[in-house]
Order: C-alpha cells, then structure tokens, then sequence
C-alpha cells in the first residue's frame, strides 16, 4: 500500500517536480477546474468540470503510480498496454461488411454513418 507522502514523491518524481510543487497543485484543486454546460439530445444541460494542465499531469501521474502496485482485474482494458478492447476486436471482425447493424449509431447517436465507416477503415490499416 502507497502512505500519503510516499505517493507525493513518487508522484512528484515521475512528473519531475518537487514534492512542494505537487502539495500546491492538489491544494488549488477546486479551484483549478473550468466549468461549463453543454446541451444534452435529450434535453437540459450537463455539467463539465475540465481540469487544468497542472491538474491532469498530477492525475495522470497518480493513476500511473498507483497502477504500479494494484492488481488490474482481468476483464480491465483501459490503462493497460498490450490489451485491446471487445469493442475493437468486434470491429475488426466486421471492417469488410458493406453495411453494418443498428447498435453502434443506436447506442452513441453521435457517430454517423460517415464516422463509422471511417472508423472501420483506420481500424483496416496498419
């Protein structure tokens, strides 16, 4: 298990920073987040917290140093280099069909038509 203060030096060394340097950022933290809303489809507005570059250096160091020494679940994807995910493989499996089914607009009414045949296509090249 990582204590508080060993988790700050390691954090401050894989950023390259002092340990002072990271205690400042993580004190401002609240108040080193832009806010801002963005229409949702269904209506109403969601809430966007966005972190300053600062912010996302210490997180991702953090999240790096503390992967270091926890066990990732097997069925785990993401952070976790060599592993690519169900959906990709999915993907891949279909990238020469003409036309696909429904699911993938149904479910993120985001990506067009265009968007996913481009998708399918970077996925088609090495």
């Amino acid at each position: 298990m990582v204590n508080k203060m060993n988790l700050i030096e390691e954090v401050a060394g894989f950023l390259c920073v002092s340990p002072d340097e990271v205690k400042d950022v993580v004190k401002k933290f609240s108040r080193r987040y832009v806010k801002y809303k963005v229409p949702k489809k269904s209506g109403g507005t969601r809430v966007i917290l966005h972190p300053c570059k600062e912010i996302k250096a210490v997180q991702h160091a953090i999240n790096m140093v503390l992967l270091k020494n926890l066990p990732v679940h097997k069925i785990a994807y993401a952070y976790v280099p060599g592993k690519i995910s169900p959906l990709k493989k999915s993907a891949e499996k279909h990238v020469d069909f003409r036309y696909t089914l429904e699911p993938v607009p149904k479910h993120f009414p985001g990506v067009g038509r265009h968007g996913l045949i481009a998708a399918f296509r970077a996925l088609s090249t090495p």
